[in-house]
């Protein structure tokens, strides 16, 4: 499985890496694990949670209900 970190994935998402943080912190997104030396490494799923985030907003849906809409 392909991974990528939170740097890789805000500049391949072309998103900042602030919002995916804001992400995160509201629970919409969250990293697989944890390395050891605390990255966040990020799968095929954690990525397709992303597009699926991304689409949401595009469609101008706030962020409250794609969490309920991704829960």
């Amino acid at each position: 499985m392909s991974y990528s970190t939170l740097g890789q994935l805000a500049r391949d998402s072309g998103l900042a890496r602030a919002s995916l943080l804001h992400y995160e912190a509201l629970g919409l997104r969250l990293p697989a694990t944890r390395s050891a030396r605390g990255y966040r490494p990020y799968g095929e799923r954690e990525i397709e949670r992303l597009r699926d985030i991304h689409r949401y907003r595009e469609a101008g849906l706030p962020l409250a209900i794609i969490g309920a809409l991704l829960a």
